[in-house]
């Protein structure tokens, strides 16, 4: 009896294309929403900007996880899409 499972990461096999800058955009958005400037958060993908995000939160006392969930909740939309 022969089993065989399959994983395809990174579009490997199954071509990979999310609307990366919908995303961002939308992520700059919430960013706004949590009065964090934007402008510093222009720049990079948006992995980097999650990071830099998460920074800047905790370094203003805001709820850094909150801010990080807030915009996993975004690009997860994205990725499902």
């Amino acid at each position: 009896m022969l089993t065989t499972f399959l994983f395809d990461f990174e579009g490997t096999l199954v071509d990979f294309q999310w609307n990366l800058k919908a995303a961002t955009d939308e992520a700059r958005e919430e960013l706004a929403h949590w009065a964090l400037d934007p402008a510093l958060l222009a720049e990079g993908n948006y992995a980097i900007i999650r990071n830099k995000a998460v920074l800047a939160a905790a370094r203003l006392g805001l709820n850094a996880q909150e801010v990080a969930n807030s915009l996993g909740d975004i690009y997860d939309r994205y990725d499902r899409d």
